[in-house]
């Protein structure tokens, strides 16, 4: 039986540890920003999740601002 190479399964070596490489891809809450939605019930700032990421409120929203 074969023993294959860790490195060609996502593992890293360095010095004499290896390592697992989960990914290089941005996680999901910075590549996902427009499905943010808030649940304001009045005026949108604040403490506003879509006013805090500098982004307008969708359809996906409860509130009725126009920020």
């Amino acid at each position: 039986m074969a023993v294959t190479d860790p490195a060609e399964w996502g593992w890293t070596k360095k010095n004499t540890l290896w390592k697992v490489f989960w990914t290089n891809l941005d996680s999901i809450a910075e590549s996902c920003k427009e499905l943010t939605k808030c649940g304001c019930k009045t005026d949108c700032s604040g403490r506003c999740k879509c006013y805090g990421f500098g982004l307008a409120c969708t359809g996906l929203c409860s509130c009725m601002c126009k920020n």
